[in-house]
């Protein structure tokens, strides 16, 4: 360990993902036994693989998944949980600086082929991919995923063009996309992100009324239904595609390490809303940096244990010292727990 920094450092170009796999529980003593900090373990790169290192350090800093993921036995048949209980014990461990999730990225990628190709990936598509992935291999409708992440909108339409009829419909989210204006030069805060995803719409003649049946003026709005999820994945949206070119957006947002509120956001006149907890506290960013064509993903995470930020870049991590620092304009993927949870 040297100014903070843990790293290490090892040679891919001749090694097979078997030989990978043979390696990755390589012990690496730190220099004193106070520096044996669970949690504070890097992810080799396996060639641009930095996108599923930067998801798997954000799920990782989510302590009830962790305890959840720990408490899997050996004997547990679904290789994904197999192999994803396997990697987070080590890096749990307190053992070991560095580990090498060759096992756990062979399993994922035979059931997504697209991730055997060793190229640029988005990390929120890996993560909702892997989520899923964990999901179904616990085979029942109801797992630790849905208990965790799984939350409610409701997008309701109201008629304004004679009968006044509200039409609702409900959907299931794990991720919460919120917009992100192309605006370097304007102050953005979370809030407002929000408030745009939540705020009424008008619908000028684009609507159907089932019941005018006609086409008429409408007012659409979505809210939260409770309960809400323990665990709320922001995804901000920085990536635009059309047909003819692709970009990222820069913009600056500035969003809360603590106490994020999501009480306004919660459909009215819900009663259970009094007595439900809206306060969220951050604990996992996942950053995107440089451009769509040559990006790099870097984690900043809260440990469980020490109560410490860090920053995980595949082998290497630092402690963050100044929290002012885990807020950038290259922050993609928030990662909040719900305040009674922690």
């Amino acid at each position: 360990m040297e100014n903070g920094w843990i790293k290490f450092e090892t040679a891919l170009d001749d090694l097979t993902l078997a030989e990978m796999e043979f390696d990755q529980y390589s012990m690496i003593s730190f220099e004193t036994e106070d520096d044996l900090i669970p949690g504070l373990c890097g992810l080799t790169n396996l060639g641009n693989t930095c996108f599923m290192n930067s998801a798997l350090q954000c799920l990782s800093n989510i302590p009830e998944l962790t305890r959840k993921i720990l408490s899997f036995g050996n004997e547990i048949n679904a290789p994904i949980i197999g192999a994803y209980s396997t990697l987070i014990k080590t890096m749990w461990s307190g053992e070991h600086v560095v580990t090498i999730p060759s096992s756990l990225l062979l399993n994922i990628s035979e059931n997504l082929p697209r991730f055997r190709r060793y190229r640029q990936q988005d990390a929120q598509e890996f993560m909702n991919y892997f989520l899923h992935l964990i999901h179904q291999e616990l085979t029942s409708e109801r797992t630790l995923i849905t208990d965790l992440f799984y939350g409610r909108i409701q997008s309701s339409v109201k008629c304004l063009g004679g009968c006044h009829s509200i039409e609702t419909n409900e959907e299931v989210i794990s991720f919460l996309p919120l917009p992100v204006a192309n605006d370097i030069d304007e102050y953005n805060i979370l809030y407002l992100q929000s408030n745009d995803f939540f705020r009424e719409e008008p619908l000028n003649g684009d609507y159907y009324c089932s019941k005018c049946l006609d086409l008429k003026t409408a007012r659409q709005k979505a809210d939260l239904v409770l309960p809400l999820p323990p665990v709320l994945i922001i995804q901000l949206k920085r990536f635009t595609y059309d047909l003819d070119s692709s970009a990222k957006i820069d913009t600056y947002i500035d969003f809360p390490l603590r106490d994020l509120d999501l009480g306004q956001y919660i459909i009215q006149n819900n009663d259970e809303k009094t007595n439900v907890s809206t306060l969220y506290d951050l604990v996992a960013v996942s950053n995107h940096t440089g451009s769509l064509v040559a990006g790099h993903y870097i984690t900043y995470a809260r440990n469980d244990r020490n109560k410490k930020w860090y920053s995980f870049n595949d082998e290497t991590i630092r402690e963050i010292i100044d929290e002012h620092d885990i807020v950038t304009k290259n922050a993609y993927i928030l990662v909040y727990i719900q305040r009674t949870t922690l």
